[in-house]
């Protein structure tokens, strides 16, 4: 019972940190988009599609030092 208890254990404590690291992408991801959005506005221009992406890796590169 005890292992069998022990292994429920490791196996939900991997499942959260699964969660964590997939709700932590999504999160990085919207804002990253975000921040593409709002450096769009602020420049009062379009952005090119290659601009958006180096903005967003820009974007997530900082949030992953962050973290």
């Amino acid at each position: 019972a005890r292992k069998q208890a022990e292994e429920i254990i490791s196996k939900a404590k991997s499942a959260m940190e699964q969660e964590r690291e997939r709700v932590l992408k999504e999160a990085r991801e919207e804002i990253a988009s975000l921040v593409v959005q709002t450096a769009s506005k602020v420049l009062s221009k379009d952005l090119s599609e290659d601009e958006k992406h180096k903005f967003a890796s820009r974007a997530t590169d900082e949030l992953n030092l962050s973290v």
